[in-house]
């Protein structure tokens, strides 16, 4: 019916078309950098990424490379990269409200690949297993992002204050495409001093991954967002729904500068998941995160790529979104 309807090169345009607005794969860069992220590659099991490995030696693979990666911090923080783009991100072992049970099965995995993707784009990152803030939320860790983010941003103190841009990545999340920039997402949305994606229910925005430029503006937002609720009775997400209403009344007040500009928020799956992924992740996502999944199965998930990364560094190619496409995320989750 086509070929009645189209010429040959009207076809092909078309196709094209239908390709860019479903989504297609994107290839990964060549070759590889990671020469401090990738000494401990060293310390996998000779087990493919495919295969899952028994319970304890995950847990003996995800502690000696816990080890590794404490050391190559060290050395990486006496001579921090000087980028203009920073990434934080925190893995804290609590009992408290909200807290995630065996947060160091996967914990490990997750800070090799960020800290892998970090290091190839030449950017600053910057691993917490604790909160390394004064104020901290015992009872919901998932507020403590805000408190780390204000003091990462201090402009007299701060280790981010001469970055250009903080990213925020949760540890049940990473980058899938190592082609991805942050300068990009800046360059699509000039006005936007925060951009995430949006929440399929609990709110506006999901805060597994915020994009957030270092201006005084969002600064303020920032010390906003931590007071502006009772933190024991509502979360960071909910919480940021109030100051997003009572900051869009304050702009159509006073006729400021619109809120709408300032706070960008896109689509589910561009710069976060659509969960569960195995379900709903297409070819063209560039973020992995695995909310609401168990320990074990994103210990797995994160090996995997963690795994297809140092194949890379040895002179292979970088499998595209590290080789977690939705069918194999789902055979992890059988």
């Amino acid at each position: 019916m086509l070929w009645n309807s189209y010429s040959l090169c009207e076809f092909v345009l078309l196709a094209f078309s239908l390709c860019l607005v479903r989504g297609t794969n994107r290839p990964q860069p060549w070759p590889l950098i990671v020469d401090q992220n990738g000494i401990c590659c060293t310390l996998l099991s000779k087990v493919s990424g495919n295969e899952p490995l028994p319970p304890k030696h995950l847990r003996d693979e995800a502690n000696a490379l816990d080890k590794c990666l404490n050391d190559v911090s060290r050395r990486t923080q006496e001579s921090p990269n000087p980028s203009k783009v920073a990434i934080l991100t925190l893995a804290a072992q609590t009992s408290g409200g909200h807290s995630i049970p065996h947060i160091n099965l996967y914990a490990p995995y997750q800070r090799s690949i960020v800290g892998a993707y970090s290091e190839h784009r030449k950017y600053n990152f910057r691993f917490f297993s604790h909160p390394n803030t004064s104020e901290v939320d015992e009872d919901d860790y998932r507020w403590n992002k805000v408190p780390m983010l204000i003091k990462a941003l201090d402009p007299n103190t701060g280790w981010a204050k001469d970055a250009e841009v903080i990213v925020w990545i949760d540890s049940d999340a990473v980058i899938l495409d190592f082609s991805f920039t942050v300068e990009r997402i800046l360059k699509d949305y000039p006005t936007a001093d925060f951009i995430a994606s949006a929440d399929i229910k609990l709110g506006l925005i999901n805060t597994g991954m915020l994009i957030i430029r270092n201006s005084e503006w969002s600064r303020k937002l920032l010390h906003r967002w931590w007071t502006i609720s009772d933190r024991s009775k509502v979360c960071d997400q909910e919480a940021f729904d109030q100051l997003y209403a009572q900051l869009l009344y304050e702009s159509q007040r006073d006729k400021g500068e619109g809120i709408v500009s300032k706070v960008k928020v896109l689509s589910t799956d561009a710069i976060n998941s659509h969960p569960p992924s195995w379900k709903y992740q297409t070819s063209s996502n560039q973020i992995l995160h695995l909310m609401g999944e168990s320990a074990t199965y994103r210990a797995i998930v994160f090996r995997k790529a963690y795994y297809e990364i140092c194949n890379a560094r040895s002179g292979g190619m970088l499998l595209t979104q590290l080789g977690l496409d939705r069918e194999t995320m789902l055979d992890f989750a059988m």
